[in-house]
């Protein structure tokens, strides 16, 4: 394998675990949050003291308020569609997904 090319596969891994990493961290967070969400609905389940239609607006505004903000995730690089970014293998997986209609 070409130098260059070893390079370019090097940095494009580092990358794509840097990202992972990221995924990783969102994950956990979201984790986190749900499961705060599920005491915090236990506990006023076991309270025997759910908040009547009146109040729920007033208790959803402090749920939220006191809710971590939802995490930021960058938007990735868009693919140039050029070959020395990426190694040949990759290229019928790249296809494969791009040609899947968007959600």
């Amino acid at each position: 394998m070409d130098p260059a090319d070893q390079d370019a596969v090097r940095r494009t891994l580092e990358a794509q675990g840097r990202l992972l990493g990221q995924h990783d961290q969102l994950l956990t967070d979201i984790w986190t949050s749900l499961q705060t969400l599920n005491a915090s609905v236990t506990n006023l389940l076991a309270s025997g003291r759910a908040p009547t239609p009146a109040e729920a607006p007033r208790v959803a505004s402090q749920l939220l308020t006191a809710a971590p903000r939802e995490p930021h995730v960058p938007v990735p690089e868009r693919y140039s569609g050029e070959a020395g970014g990426m190694v040949e293998p990759c290229s019928g997986h790249l296809q494969a997904i791009s040609d899947q209609p968007p959600i």
